[in-house]
Protein backbone atom coordinates (compact mmCIF):
# COMPACT_ATOMS: atom_id res chain seq x y z
CA UNK A 1 0.00 0.00 0.00
CA UNK A 2 0.85 3.24 -1.06
CA UNK A 3 0.65 6.17 1.53
CA UNK A 4 0.24 9.38 -0.43
CA UNK A 5 0.99 12.70 1.33
CA UNK A 6 -2.02 14.84 2.07
CA UNK A 7 -2.64 18.87 2.85
CA UNK A 8 -5.77 17.89 5.00
CA UNK A 9 -6.34 19.54 8.59
CA UNK A 10 -4.49 16.92 10.10
CA UNK A 11 -1.32 17.56 8.01
CA UNK A 12 -1.83 21.21 8.77
CA UNK A 13 -2.14 20.39 13.12
CA UNK A 14 1.09 18.76 12.18
CA UNK A 15 2.93 21.58 10.78
CA UNK A 16 1.86 23.33 13.85
CA UNK A 17 3.14 21.13 16.33
CA UNK A 18 6.47 20.76 14.97
CA UNK A 19 6.73 24.55 14.03
CA UNK A 20 8.12 27.37 17.06
CA UNK A 21 5.17 29.56 17.10
CA UNK A 22 6.00 33.11 16.23
CA UNK A 23 5.64 35.43 18.66
CA UNK A 24 4.23 38.98 18.01
CA UNK A 25 6.89 41.66 19.07
CA UNK A 26 5.47 45.15 20.18
CA UNK A 27 9.71 46.55 19.46
CA UNK A 28 12.26 44.18 17.31
CA UNK A 29 15.60 44.39 18.65
CA UNK A 30 18.75 45.06 17.01
CA UNK A 31 22.36 44.30 18.60
CA UNK A 32 24.62 47.25 18.07
CA UNK A 33 26.95 45.35 16.39
CA UNK A 34 24.35 44.58 13.38
CA UNK A 35 23.74 48.67 12.93
CA UNK A 36 25.63 50.26 10.19
CA UNK A 37 25.56 53.60 8.78
CA UNK A 38 23.20 54.29 5.56
CA UNK A 39 25.01 56.04 3.22
CA UNK A 40 22.37 58.18 1.76
CA UNK A 41 21.51 61.31 -0.03
CA UNK A 42 18.69 63.50 1.82
CA UNK A 43 17.93 65.39 4.96
CA UNK A 44 18.38 62.36 6.99
CA UNK A 45 21.90 61.64 6.09
CA UNK A 46 22.80 61.30 9.58
CA UNK A 47 19.73 59.54 11.23
CA UNK A 48 19.20 56.30 9.49
CA UNK A 49 21.07 53.00 10.08
CA UNK A 50 20.78 50.07 7.92
CA UNK A 51 20.59 46.42 9.12
CA UNK A 52 20.29 43.81 6.29
CA UNK A 53 18.01 40.27 7.88
CA UNK A 54 18.52 36.98 6.63
CA UNK A 55 15.28 35.49 5.49
CA UNK A 56 15.35 32.54 8.29
CA UNK A 57 15.91 35.43 11.05
CA UNK A 58 12.60 35.28 13.29
CA UNK A 59 12.44 39.11 13.39
CA UNK A 60 12.79 39.13 9.56
CA UNK A 61 9.77 36.29 9.55
CA UNK A 62 7.52 38.27 12.50
CA UNK A 63 8.03 41.60 10.04
CA UNK A 64 6.71 39.26 6.93
CA UNK A 65 4.01 37.11 8.60
CA UNK A 66 3.00 38.99 11.86
CA UNK A 67 3.16 42.54 10.53
CA UNK A 68 2.57 41.68 6.60
CA UNK A 69 5.26 44.21 5.35
CA UNK A 70 6.44 43.09 2.30
CA UNK A 71 7.98 44.53 -0.72
CA UNK A 72 4.83 46.56 -1.92
CA UNK A 73 5.15 48.70 1.82
CA UNK A 74 8.18 50.55 1.19
CA UNK A 75 6.74 53.07 3.63
CA UNK A 76 4.89 51.04 6.20
CA UNK A 77 6.87 51.66 9.31
CA UNK A 78 7.87 49.11 12.68
CA UNK A 79 8.72 50.64 15.45
CA UNK A 80 12.27 49.12 16.86
CA UNK A 81 15.08 49.56 19.28
CA UNK A 82 18.55 48.72 19.64
CA UNK A 83 19.58 46.79 22.95
CA UNK A 84 21.21 49.26 25.52
CA UNK A 85 20.16 52.08 23.39
CA UNK A 86 17.57 54.50 21.48
CA UNK A 87 14.47 53.42 20.17
CA UNK A 88 12.61 54.45 16.93
CA UNK A 89 11.17 53.02 13.51
CA UNK A 90 12.33 51.24 10.55
CA UNK A 91 11.23 50.60 7.40
CA UNK A 92 12.07 48.44 4.14
CA UNK A 93 14.79 50.13 2.76
CA UNK A 94 13.58 52.33 -0.66
CA UNK A 95 15.99 51.43 -3.77
CA UNK A 96 17.48 54.90 -4.11
CA UNK A 97 18.85 54.98 -0.89
CA UNK A 98 22.33 54.87 -2.25
CA UNK A 99 24.67 52.09 -2.63
CA UNK A 100 26.57 51.01 0.56
CA UNK A 101 25.06 47.73 0.56
CA UNK A 102 25.10 47.05 -2.89
CA UNK A 103 26.30 43.65 -2.36
CA UNK A 104 24.46 42.73 -0.26
CA UNK A 105 21.48 43.59 -2.12
CA UNK A 106 22.44 41.95 -5.10
CA UNK A 107 23.58 38.73 -3.57
CA UNK A 108 20.04 38.13 -1.93
CA UNK A 109 18.56 34.96 -3.36
CA UNK A 110 15.20 34.11 -3.97
CA UNK A 111 14.14 34.09 -0.50
CA UNK A 112 14.19 37.58 0.17
CA UNK A 113 16.72 38.42 2.61
CA UNK A 114 15.05 42.23 3.85
CA UNK A 115 16.98 45.11 3.47
CA UNK A 116 15.96 47.87 6.65
CA UNK A 117 16.44 51.67 7.61
CA UNK A 118 16.36 52.57 11.06
CA UNK A 119 15.57 56.05 12.62
CA UNK A 120 16.84 55.41 16.08
CA UNK A 121 16.94 58.53 17.47
CA UNK A 122 14.30 58.33 20.04
CA UNK A 123 15.40 58.36 23.44
CA UNK A 124 14.23 55.83 26.16
CA UNK A 125 11.52 56.83 27.68
CA UNK A 126 12.59 57.82 31.29
CA UNK A 127 10.70 60.36 32.74
CA UNK A 128 8.21 58.38 35.33
CA UNK A 129 7.04 59.79 37.92
CA UNK A 130 9.22 58.14 40.85
CA UNK A 131 11.83 56.59 38.87
CA UNK A 132 13.55 53.60 40.57
CA UNK A 133 14.50 50.59 40.06
CA UNK A 134 14.62 46.87 41.53
CA UNK A 135 16.77 44.24 41.77
CA UNK A 136 16.31 40.55 42.71
CA UNK A 137 18.32 38.23 44.79
CA UNK A 138 15.94 35.04 43.40
CA UNK A 139 16.69 31.31 45.15
CA UNK A 140 17.29 29.37 41.68
CA UNK A 141 13.70 27.62 40.94
CA UNK A 142 13.47 24.29 38.65
CA UNK A 143 15.14 25.26 35.50
CA UNK A 144 11.83 25.17 33.47
CA UNK A 145 10.42 27.77 35.76
CA UNK A 146 13.72 29.50 35.51
CA UNK A 147 13.29 29.26 31.56
CA UNK A 148 9.91 31.04 31.73
CA UNK A 149 10.99 33.42 34.55
CA UNK A 150 13.66 35.28 32.45
CA UNK A 151 11.27 37.18 29.75
CA UNK A 152 9.34 37.69 32.91
CA UNK A 153 12.17 39.80 34.18
CA UNK A 154 12.82 41.61 30.80
CA UNK A 155 9.16 42.63 30.17
CA UNK A 156 8.96 43.79 34.54
CA UNK A 157 12.26 45.99 33.65
CA UNK A 158 14.18 44.36 36.53
CA UNK A 159 17.61 45.84 36.26
CA UNK A 160 19.42 42.64 37.83
CA UNK A 161 19.12 39.27 38.78
CA UNK A 162 21.57 37.43 41.25
CA UNK A 163 20.46 33.89 41.43
CA UNK A 164 21.96 31.72 44.35
CA UNK A 165 21.96 28.72 45.79
CA UNK A 166 20.00 27.85 49.16
CA UNK A 167 19.67 24.99 51.75
CA UNK A 168 16.15 24.17 49.91
CA UNK A 169 17.18 24.64 46.59
CA UNK A 170 18.81 21.39 44.57
CA UNK A 171 22.23 21.82 43.09
CA UNK A 172 20.88 20.38 39.72
CA UNK A 173 19.27 23.92 39.44
CA UNK A 174 22.05 26.19 39.63
CA UNK A 175 24.46 23.92 37.99
CA UNK A 176 22.47 22.47 34.57
CA UNK A 177 19.64 23.73 32.46
CA UNK A 178 18.81 27.33 31.47
CA UNK A 179 20.92 29.03 33.58
CA UNK A 180 24.64 27.40 31.93
CA UNK A 181 23.96 28.78 28.39
CA UNK A 182 24.27 32.37 28.40
CA UNK A 183 23.43 32.68 24.55
CA UNK A 184 19.70 30.70 25.47
CA UNK A 185 19.38 33.60 28.34
CA UNK A 186 20.11 36.64 26.27
CA UNK A 187 17.81 34.77 23.88
CA UNK A 188 15.19 34.67 26.41
CA UNK A 189 15.22 38.36 28.00
CA UNK A 190 15.30 39.80 24.41
CA UNK A 191 12.46 38.16 23.68
CA UNK A 192 10.73 39.42 27.21
CA UNK A 193 12.01 42.78 26.24
CA UNK A 194 10.52 43.05 22.51
CA UNK A 195 7.18 42.17 23.88
CA UNK A 196 7.21 44.81 26.55
CA UNK A 197 8.13 47.53 23.73
CA UNK A 198 9.21 50.26 26.98
CA UNK A 199 12.57 50.52 27.34
CA UNK A 200 16.11 48.65 25.56
CA UNK A 201 18.03 47.84 28.57
CA UNK A 202 18.20 43.97 29.40
CA UNK A 203 18.40 42.83 32.85
CA UNK A 204 21.92 41.71 34.28
CA UNK A 205 21.81 37.53 35.34
CA UNK A 206 24.50 36.76 37.22
CA UNK A 207 25.28 33.43 39.20
CA UNK A 208 25.99 33.38 43.08
CA UNK A 209 26.49 29.75 43.71
CA UNK A 210 27.23 30.39 47.96
CA UNK A 211 25.12 32.18 49.72
CA UNK A 212 26.52 33.48 52.87
CA UNK A 213 29.95 35.12 51.54
CA UNK A 214 28.00 36.35 48.92
CA UNK A 215 25.33 38.24 51.32
CA UNK A 216 27.97 39.28 54.15
CA UNK A 217 30.16 40.37 51.56
CA UNK A 218 28.19 42.58 49.05
CA UNK A 219 25.38 43.06 50.99
CA UNK A 220 25.99 43.59 54.86
CA UNK A 221 25.33 46.87 56.38
CA UNK A 222 28.35 48.72 54.54
CA UNK A 223 25.95 48.24 51.19
CA UNK A 224 24.95 51.50 50.03
CA UNK A 225 23.72 50.20 47.09
CA UNK A 226 20.07 50.04 47.23
CA UNK A 227 17.82 52.39 49.76
CA UNK A 228 15.73 49.04 50.89
CA UNK A 229 16.30 45.89 50.99
CA UNK A 230 13.50 43.26 51.43
CA UNK A 231 13.24 39.85 52.46
CA UNK A 232 10.08 38.07 51.44
CA UNK A 233 9.26 35.02 53.51
CA UNK A 234 6.12 33.22 54.66
CA UNK A 235 4.67 34.81 57.71
CA UNK A 236 5.78 33.71 61.27
CA UNK A 237 4.88 36.13 63.38
CA UNK A 238 2.92 39.37 64.04
CA UNK A 239 5.99 41.85 63.50
CA UNK A 240 6.49 40.59 59.84
CA UNK A 241 4.95 43.33 57.72
CA UNK A 242 2.78 42.66 54.43
CA UNK A 243 4.23 43.66 50.98
CA UNK A 244 0.43 44.69 50.25
CA UNK A 245 0.47 47.44 53.21
CA UNK A 246 4.20 48.06 52.95
CA UNK A 247 4.83 52.16 52.32
CA UNK A 248 9.08 52.91 51.16
CA UNK A 249 10.14 56.11 51.63
CA UNK A 250 10.83 58.19 47.92
CA UNK A 251 12.72 60.92 49.31
CA UNK A 252 15.82 59.93 48.47
CA UNK A 253 17.84 60.26 45.56
CA UNK A 254 18.79 56.50 45.61
CA UNK A 255 15.41 54.71 45.51
CA UNK A 256 17.11 50.93 44.41
CA UNK A 257 15.31 48.32 46.16
CA UNK A 258 16.75 44.87 46.47
CA UNK A 259 13.90 41.79 46.67
CA UNK A 260 15.55 38.33 47.98
CA UNK A 261 12.94 35.85 47.29
CA UNK A 262 13.44 32.21 48.54
CA UNK A 263 12.47 29.25 47.59
CA UNK A 264 8.89 27.90 47.58
CA UNK A 265 9.45 25.88 50.70
CA UNK A 266 10.77 29.48 52.06
CA UNK A 267 14.00 30.21 53.68
CA UNK A 268 15.44 28.50 56.65
CA UNK A 269 16.11 30.10 60.34
CA UNK A 270 20.01 30.25 59.34
CA UNK A 271 19.32 31.92 56.10
CA UNK A 272 16.39 34.45 57.70
CA UNK A 273 19.33 35.44 60.57
CA UNK A 274 21.70 35.77 57.48
CA UNK A 275 19.47 38.71 55.71
CA UNK A 276 18.19 40.12 58.98
CA UNK A 277 22.20 40.97 60.28
CA UNK A 278 22.68 42.34 56.54
CA UNK A 279 20.01 44.42 57.07
CA UNK A 280 16.85 43.09 55.02
CA UNK A 281 13.71 43.91 56.30
CA UNK A 282 11.17 40.80 56.43
CA UNK A 283 8.15 41.04 54.44
CA UNK A 284 5.53 38.90 53.75
CA UNK A 285 2.17 38.09 50.82
CA UNK A 286 0.03 36.01 52.77
CA UNK A 287 0.02 32.53 54.37
CA UNK A 288 -0.37 30.88 50.59
CA UNK A 289 2.63 29.29 49.33
CA UNK A 290 3.17 30.36 45.63
CA UNK A 291 5.08 29.32 42.67
CA UNK A 292 8.44 31.30 42.30
CA UNK A 293 7.56 32.69 38.86
CA UNK A 294 4.07 33.71 40.29
CA UNK A 295 5.59 35.40 43.43
CA UNK A 296 8.36 37.27 41.67
CA UNK A 297 5.23 39.05 39.35
CA UNK A 298 3.07 39.73 42.34
CA UNK A 299 5.92 40.81 44.76
CA UNK A 300 7.58 43.15 41.86
CA UNK A 301 4.46 44.61 41.51
CA UNK A 302 3.71 45.13 44.76
CA UNK A 303 6.68 46.65 45.33
CA UNK A 304 6.31 49.13 42.76
CA UNK A 305 2.87 50.41 44.64
CA UNK A 306 4.49 50.52 47.48
CA UNK A 307 6.84 52.98 45.90
CA UNK A 308 4.39 55.12 44.49
CA UNK A 309 2.79 56.17 48.02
Amino acid sequence: MTLKATRGPATKMWQRLIQPPIRCLNRVFFEPEELHRAEIDGPDVNKLHRVVLKSSDKRAIHIREILKINGAELKKEFRVGVVGGNMGHARLSLPEFGNHFEDEIEHRNESQDLVLDLDIQEPVQSSLEHPSSISLLLAAPRPKRMRHLLSILAQLGVREVAVTNACRVEKAFLNGGILTRSSAIRELLLEGLSQQAYDTDLPEISICSRLKPFVEDELGPHCDRFSHKLLLHPPFDESVESLATLKLENNCEARDVLLAIGPEGGWVDFELKLFQEAGFKCVHMGPRILRTDVAVVAAISLVRAALSR
